[in-house]
């Protein structure tokens, strides 16, 4: 993720696409590696962050940055939807819109990914573990049914579904996949979000992360002190059972 934070005149306010020319690298910060970056249109310097990592403590603040509606300041984030190539992300955690050969794709494609992970980690197996990219449609399609210009607009134009006749399937599978005891009724909510076939109505990390689950027992471990406790947790399994290692560790 990028986040470009320009410095304006209080009478004007740029929009909030620009094109930006690299100059050089400023040094490492908080976020990442800043770079000196020049306005096109305007020629003014631009500070450019861009994101190494993506911690939930960044999300917060860079989502106060975006509340803080100051009349010498402008905040663009995010990815522009692009042309790119389909074959990315490991087959079994591949979006729907990759495997259909879609070229234009954006950040949703990495919250299908995380909700493909969420469901494996409640039923500890892959949840699409397809052979073969038809073979991983099928399996998507016969958990969440197959889809349609309905439910996913566009659909019909991808470069697959133009071109191949899928079996159809009803939705509704995805629960039978994962009992209730082992999510609740908001974590599968969540997990319904994160598996949206329609990219643009897919949960974003920020709608995810706000999401009802996150406030049900057991509460999160602070980012802060995760580390901390899971050592600590790991030190009491291995002194309770010297010489074996915990296969698991659940921490409440």
């Amino acid at each position: 993720m990028q986040c470009y934070i320009k410095l304006t005149n209080q009478e004007e306010r740029p929009e909030t696409k620009v094109e930006f020319q690299f100059l050089n690298k400023v040094n490492e910060g908080i976020f990442g590696v800043v770079y000196r970056i020049g306005d096109k249109q305007t020629g003014d310097i631009v500070v450019n962050i861009e994101m190494t990592g993506f911690s939930i403590a960044a999300q917060i603040e860079l989502d106060l940055l975006m509340k803080m509606k100051h009349n010498n300041i402008n905040i663009v984030t995010g990815h522009e939807i692009a042309q790119y190539t389909p074959v990315v992300v490991t087959r079994w955690y591949r979006a729907p819109e990759l495997l259909l050969h879609s070229k234009t794709y954006g950040t949703p494609i990495d919250m299908w990914s995380v909700g493909c992970i969420f469901a494996e980690l409640m039923n500890l197996q892959p949840l699409f573990p397809g052979s073969s990219e038809i073979n991983q449609l099928k399996i998507i399609f016969e958990v969440l049914g197959t889809p349609s210009d309905t439910v996913w607009p566009g659909y019909s134009k991808l470069t697959l579904a133009s071109n191949i006749i899928f079996d159809e399937f009803p939705s509704g599978g995805l629960r039978k996949k994962i009992d209730q005891d082992l999510l609740s009724d908001n974590g599968f909510s969540l997990l319904l979000e994160l598996l949206t076939y329609d990219p643009s109505m897919r949960a974003t990390t920020t709608e995810a992360l706000l999401h009802p689950y996150f406030d049900e027992q057991p509460l999160a471990v602070e980012p802060a002190i995760f580390l901390t406790t899971l050592e600590l947790v790991l030190r009491a399994v291995l002194q309770f059972r010297p010489g074996r290692r915990p296969a698991a560790v659940l921490l409440y």
